[in-house]
């Protein structure tokens, strides 16, 4: 919070003057991307788009692999990819949920530290 200013007044007593949080400060509601059973190279085509979307409008992504009942390395590279650009632009790139599926293939390919995979 931001130091208030002192303004004399007629008594010589000093008011603070509080300034209102700007309607402009406001935190934009994560977008919420849910993943394919199949995450793998058929698939990333549609996911990619979707990052991107996400990513035009400057909202926190918010992953949700529950359902991912499969995955390959180009699934992976594309999150490390949407992950490290969010990170570039100072947006959140979170996980909802993580499947067992997902969650041991990156942990085989050493991607679940880059991944943030909790």
């Amino acid at each position: 919070m931001k130091k208030a200013a002192r303004k004399p007044t007629r008594r010589g007593i000093q008011a603070r003057r509080v300034s209102k949080p700007r309607a402009s400060a406001r935190v934009k509601q994560p977008a919420v991307l849910k993943l394919p059973a199949h995450f793998d190279i058929r698939s990333v085509g549609e996911v990619a788009e979707a990052l991107r979307d996400c990513a035009s409008n400057a909202r926190p992504i918010l992953i949700d692999a529950a359902d991912v009942t499969s995955t390959d390395t180009a699934g992976l590279q594309l999150l490390l990819a949407a992950r490290r650009a969010a990170q570039a632009r100072s947006v959140a790139f979170e996980w909802r949920a993580v499947s067992e599926a997902l969650r041991a293939t990156s942990a085989i390919i050493g991607l679940s530290e880059a991944l943030g995979v909790p």
